[in-house]
């Protein structure tokens, strides 16, 4: 199955096994612009998509990211159009809520768990914290004041 005219710019770069290939600042660049075209389409928003139609591993976009700061650049704001699109076509029913939800929590820091925090108040502790004071409650040596 060969690729369609809009995708075969996408197709420079295969590894068919073996070391790694290194990519110069320019060609990582290059990437990072080809990165950008590739999130201007409306379905794209998984990654590992446009590293199959790239012909790389996915690891390879953390590691462009880390070596080279306008790919980092654009792999955060990446990261935000693919939150955003996700979030609007899970609030729209265009997208799986599943799915939504799943990519949401395991790659966006979104929960739907409640946090709740519990202060235990064990006796121990309240005698810790009264420490004395219930003595002078008790005696209490002050006359009472009236008011009228």
């Amino acid at each position: 199955m060969s690729a369609t005219e809009e995708h075969k710019k996408y197709l420079t770069l295969t590894n068919l096994g073996g070391r790694p290939p290194r990519f110069s600042k320019e060609e990582l660049e290059e990437e990072a612009e080809m990165f950008l075209e590739w999130l201007q389409r409306p379905t794209s928003f998984y990654f590992k998509h446009f590293c199959t139609e790239r012909g790389y591993p996915a690891q390879y976009l953390t590691k462009f990211a880390q070596t080279n700061d306008r790919f980092r650049e654009v792999y955060e704001y990446a990261k935000t159009v693919q939150e955003t699109k996700l979030m609007m076509g899970g609030l729209i029913n265009r997208l799986n809520s599943g799915l939504v939800k799943f990519a949401l929590v395991n790659h966006h820091g979104m929960s739907d768990k409640q946090v709740i925090v519990q202060q235990t108040n064990n006796f121990d502790s309240v005698l810790q914290n009264i420490d004395g004071r219930s003595k002078d409650i008790v005696n209490d040596t002050t006359e009472p004041t009236i008011t009228e």
